[in-house]
């Protein structure tokens, strides 16, 4: 769902918008309809009591939008109709809008108003929750400033020259809005809060935007100019007048749209004999064919060819489309900035986007290339923090030579248009000159935009990674730029330098079906025969990492160079992907072609996003143990599958290629994979990276702290050469419930000083990101503190620090709060029971059980969370963090008493039932022969329980030490200790997200942290 709050400021009273409104809206139905394809048609225009805001006006009405409708979509929903239900509800000065589509069950809009005499400086006029804020895009529409479409200007609509006869106002000024409030002129805002939501796989983000940008905004703007320069119509009407006109309308409109009714139903008599060519462009795809009298039918299964274009099906709609584009993109400031980064830019991607027609309005074919870069920012925003301002997204326009190739194949099947595996054979088929030239402008585009990057950030050279992602068409011009080997001859197909020439280039074919005759020379510019010398080897001007190629059927070109050389050379990049549906016609695997055993291997299932936002953790790199790796084109897995529901197998075919060819921009599958490769490389760690992250560190803690001072002067004294001795226990919280955090701090041997009513600074870390502030607050009068992550501050799935900071001394204590789904397996060691082999009465640390640290470790490696509880009271916590921290137990959550127990046991066991309520899964249980009990006691089965000192029943004896304990754990002797991973996706897949984040927990955290000190001492 794509929200946005829009803010339309006009120079009157909210009283005189009230009739302003109504008079705009009934006189722009009553010019704008005009019959089949553009209308509109009130069914209902009655008063209401008691219902939303009150009392009001409720109409209901139908919008004939099918002339409007940009061609992409019509090639998605291949409907006859188009109809849009208009209910809204006028409680002036509050109203609300609903849109639907009874054909389109996904498709909702809703706009609710409010009218207020301000400027627009109310920031939350709808009273809306810290997480809605957050997705909420404010964008303000100045309809004297803001320009609208050639189409749509009128010079006497135009509020810079309109002057009112009546009123004597306007014309208005470039600064209008100052002037107004510096003088005291009227002046009011109409908030709309548009909340736009197209559930469609592959296409959500596109639709969404395309309603917001022109749909919603560009028709308001224009409306809002009209209501000021109609003013000298509505000046002195009353609400009776408005509500005659409304009725005449209505009787106008029923006439209009009855009429155009029987015509269209005459239409379609007399379309039933029309030839077979014409019916099946006009009938399925248009409903005003009186638009189209300038098109030639071949243009208009063009369109098929450029559904993916923000292209309007009538020939007015198209130069307001590309005017109202351009309008917009000023106004995304609130949600992404078009701003380049500074110059510690880490990535540049370069979309290389085909448009293969030759088109006016090529700048609305950056459609596909701007939904990619905001599902990028958006991804970057939500998990990858430490990309913030290091990610340049561009696109390369290329594929304009290949236009008459394209033209040709979409006669012969228009349906798939250039979305047809056939044109990778026909490129390379006959030495094409048209393929040399799209390279060529491939190059050319493309070292011009790294020029301009260079120039933006005030670099002689990029100091990062370059990806470049490639379509159906451009993934083949990649091919053919990047590969070290590649030549091409003028009178031979291209070729190798190891591959020999071609002896069929100079020979014609022919295809003839009906009236088609194509052959060689008609499809291709031939070069003169008497050219032999070979062309320039096209080269970048910078070096490729990584390319990502989006539904390509490279592998057909590669099927063609095996037959005369197995041979298939080397890229110049480091990494070739191969991403694809699998219901993708252009769909076709690459590693069998260079390596034959890899036909064996199926490919690789790349991660769902909503599933796996961080990588589900699985290792993609080739086995060099049994593959051999020296002639593909990188270490990892090339052939990656997209997940692709099972409905869309049930989809008209006309509709499918144009679906899933967009599906590629929107995904973030794709986006959140192609981040993933580049933190991989750049050591970046991330919560799903357990086998591509070799080396982990604990993240470094760079806080700006305020000046250390007390709140109260007396504390100072008090505490003076105590020790602090701050405390809290660790956190589990299941996904979507409540994650609070509570801490004591106090000073001394058993508390002698609460740490009253003093600031202390909380900072958190969350999982692969950076510190962050969430703020300062009081301790209570016993030295505690209690807090929560709520609404939008709400953690995600992962392992969070939590750094709580003393403001008067820098004293801090850490916690760790683990956000997890509900089943997460754990394993419970005991700390007095299983891990020590000594009491220590003098005070003195106590000696490590033999083996204690390596069976954690174990359990740790088979990706299972890490939990030591005790039955002693939190006051010990600082001593038990720092003697588990010296023998470097591995990283896991700690739980202790909050006081002294006389039952210490059956605090244990309440402990462990509270993990069991919360959500976990209590896979192993480690402890003494007097845990037995306690583990049995909170519903743990005995064959998970393990004791390590005497024979006792109802669990399994360690009976020769930890030693033969993990000599049975590694040779399988112990059923249950068996890796998460391989074990979960057996059973659930769901528990590959456990797997994957348990794994991280062990990874990145490796050993066990002190909790508690001094911030910036070495400990």
């Amino acid at each position: 769902m794509l929200v946005k709050e829009y803010r339309i400021i006009l120079p009157m009273t909210v009283e005189e918008y009230k009739i302003a409104q109504l008079y705009m809206i009934q006189k722009k139905s009553r010019n704008e309809s005009k019959g089949a394809g553009a209308g509109v048609e009130i069914i209902e225009n009655k008063p209401y009591i008691n219902g939303y805001g009150g009392n009001g006006q409720y109409t209901y009405k139908i919008y004939h939008v099918e002339s409007k409708i940009p061609a992409w979509i019509r090639a998605i929903l291949p409907i006859p109709k188009f109809p849009a239900i208009e209910e809204a509800w006028n409680a002036y000065p509050i109203t609300k809008t609903k849109y639907t589509c009874p054909f389109v069950d996904r498709l909702s809009i809703e706009v609710e108003t409010q009218f207020h005499d301000d400027a627009g400086i109310q920031e939350n006029v709808f009273n809306l929750s810290k997480e809605d804020l957050k997705n909420r895009i404010v964008d303000v529409i100045d309809f004297v400033n803001d320009s609208v479409s050639a189409h749509d200007y009128l010079v006497e609509e135009d509020p810079t020259i309109y002057k009112s006869q009546k009123t004597g106002r306007g014309p208005l000024s470039k600064t209008w809005i100052r002037d107004s409030l510096n003088n005291g002129l009227p002046i009011m805002c109409a908030y709309k809060l548009c909340k736009v939501e197209f559930k469609y796989w592959g296409m959500q983000t596109r639709v969404e935007k395309w309603i917001h940008d022109l749909a919603l905004r560009n028709t308001m703007n224009l409306a809002h100019r009209q209501a000021w320069t109609w003013q000298d119509e509505w000046v002195g009407l009353t609400m009776e007048d408005i509500r005659r006109l409304e009725e005449e309308t209505k009787l106008h409109l029923s006439k209009v749209m009855c009429d155009a009714n029987k015509e269209e139903e005459d239409e379609q008599e007399n379309d039933k004999n029309i030839d077979w060519e014409t019916a099946s462009c006009s009938d399925i795809f248009y409903d005003c064919p009186d638009h189209f009298s300038v098109h030639s039918i071949e243009g208009a299964k063009q369109s098929l060819v450029r559904w993916n274009s923000e292209l309007m099906v009538g020939g007015d709609e198209q130069s307001r489309s590309y005017n109202t584009s351009n309008e917009s993109s000023s106004h995304q400031s609130y949600s992404f900035k078009t701003s380049f980064p500074e110059s510690d830019s880490n990535l540049l991607i370069l979309t290389f986007h085909s448009t293969p027609i030759n088109d006016a309005l090529t700048e609305l074919k950056a459609s596909d290339s701007a939904t990619f870069k905001s599902v990028i920012d958006q991804l970057i925003l939500q998990h990858y923090p430490k990309l913030k301002k290091k990610v340049i997204v561009k696109q390369v326009r290329c594929g304009k030579p290949l236009t008459p190739l394209v033209k040709k194949i979409s006669k012969l099947s228009p349906h798939f248009g250039a979305f047809h595996p056939s044109i990778a054979l026909l490129l390379v088929s006959c030495g094409l000159e048209c393929y040399y030239d799209a390279m060529k402008e491939a190059v050319i585009h493309a070292n011009a935009i790294y020029k301009e990057v260079l120039n933006d950030i005030g670099e002689t050279s990029f100091n990062g990674d370059i990806f470049v992602v490639g379509d159906c068409i451009t993934g083949i011009l990649l091919y053919g730029i990047l590969a070290e080997d590649f030549k091409f001859n003028r009178q031979d197909s291209m070729t190798t330098n190891k591959t020999p020439s071609s002896k069929s280039s100079g020979q014609k074919f022919s295809f003839r079906s009906n009236n088609l005759d194509i052959d060689q020379e008609s499809l291709f510019s031939t070069w003169e025969s008497d050219c032999s010398s070979d062309m320039t080897k096209l080269e970048f001007d910078f070096n490729i990492h990584s390319a990502f190629l989006l539904g390509c059927p490279l592998a057909l070109i590669l099927m063609q160079k095996s037959t005369e050389d197995n041979y298939m050379g080397k890229l110049n990049c480091n990494q070739l992907y191969n991403l694809y549906y699998p219901l993708d016609p252009c769909a076709v695997r690459i590693e069998p072609v260079l390596n034959s055993q890899l036909s064996l291997l199926p490919p690789v299932n790349l991660p769902r996003y909503q599933k796996f936002p961080l990588g589900d953790g699985k290792h993609i790199a080739f086995d060099t143990t049994t593959v051999e790796c020296s002639l593909l084109w990188g270490d990892y897995r090339i052939d990656h599958q997209l997940y692709c529901p099972p409905e869309m197998g049930s989809l008209p075919s006309s509709s499918l290629p144009n679906i899933i060819q967009a599906s590629y921009w929107e995904s973030k599958d794709i986006a959140s994979f192609l981040l993933r490769q580049f933190a991989t490389t750049n050591d970046i760690p991330l919560s799903a990276m357990r086998n591509n992250i070799i080396h982990s560190t604990i993240p470094t803690v760079s806080l700006e702290l305020p000046k250390q001072q007390w709140t109260r002067k007396r504390t100072k004294f008090k505490v003076a050469n105590l020790i602090a001795n701050h405390r809290g226990n660790d956190i589990v919280c299941i996904e979507g419930k409540d994650q609070c955090v509570s801490a004591r701090f106090s000073y001394g041997p058993m508390d002698l000083v609460a740490l009253s009513r003093e600031m202390i600074g909380i900072y958190y870390c969350t999982e692969g990101g950076e510190w962050s502030h969430y703020g300062n607050l009081l301790t209570d009068n016993h030295g505690r503190l209690m807090f929560s992550f709520d609404g939008s501050e709400k953690l995600p799935i992962g392992r969070h620090q939590i750094k709580m900071i003393v403001i008067g001394d820098y004293t801090y204590l850490d916690i760790y709060l683990i956000v997890a789904r509900n089943g997460s397996p754990c394993v419970i060691f005991s700390i007095d029971g299983s891990l020590t082999c000594s009491v220590s009465v003098t005070g003195r640390d106590p000696r490590v059980r033999p083996g204690a640290v390596d069976v954690v470790r174990y359990w740790q490696k088979l990706n299972y969370l890490i939990i030591y509880i005790t039955a002693r009271p939190d006051m010990q916590q600082r001593v038990v963090s720092s003697w588990m921290s010296k023998h470097n137990f591995p990283q896991g959550l700690i739980f202790f008493n909050h006081c002294i127990s006389t039952d210490p046991l059956r605090h244990k066991s309440l402990q462990i039932l509270n993990l069991i309520d919360i959500g976990l899964t209590v896979h192993a249980a480690y402890g003494s022969g007097k845990d037995v009990a306690v583990y049995g006691n909170a519903g743990v089965d005995s064959n998970r329980i393990f004791s390590v000192t005497h024979k006792k029943l109802g669990c399994n004896n360690i009976e020769n030490g930890y030693h033969e304990h993990l000599k049975d754990l590694e040779m399988g002797k112990i059923k249950i200790a068996k890796p998460l991973f391989e074990k979960r996706v057996l059973e659930d897949h769901e528990g590959v997200v456990l797997e994957s984040i348990t794994r991280d927990f062990t990874h990145t955290y490796s050993t066990f942290s002190r909790r508690s000190g001094k911030f910036g001492a070495v400990n």
